[in-house]
């Protein structure tokens, strides 16, 4: 399970989004929740077709949205950023940059921060811990 929490201007409204991981055969469905504080209660969001890439990392918060590193398939080696837009409720995809070394991607530790205002993605490949490759997403 991961977390993200954030405030909906638009609804002035504080938010926390969970996401449940299925992980086996009998539960491989992702499940997707949002926390209103106006409301004090749970709902479903539905279209979380999406997988994380990294099921210990809690959402990044830039512009009233929270991002995600995904892939859209199992096991995949394509990478996606899903955002999840606090005032509407929806996911979306964003492309990962086109970062040449994705191919070893398994070798590679990929992590999303705000810097600034901006989401940045942070790759660092390893054998190589000498340098970090950052995309920043104005």
């Amino acid at each position: 399970m991961v977390l993200g929490f954030g405030y909906d201007s638009k609804n002035n409204n504080y938010k926390v989004l969970r996401i449940n991981q299925g992980l086996g055969l009998l539960d491989s469905k992702n499940k997707a929740q949002v926390y209103s504080f106006n409301d004090n209660s749970w709902r479903c969001i539905e279209g979380m077709p999406y997988y994380l890439f990294y099921g210990h990392y809690n959402g990044v918060l830039v512009n009233e949205a929270l991002h995600y590193v995904v892939t859209q398939e199992s096991h995949s080696q394509c990478l996606f950023i899903a955002r999840f837009d606090l005032p509407t409720e929806s996911f979306s995809l964003m492309e990962c940059p086109n970062y040449d070394k994705l191919k070893s991607m398994f070798n590679s530790t990929f992590l999303l921060i705000e810097l600034g205002g901006c989401l940045c993605l942070l790759i660092n490949s390893y054998p190589s811990t000498t340098s970090v490759n950052c995309f920043v997403q104005l």
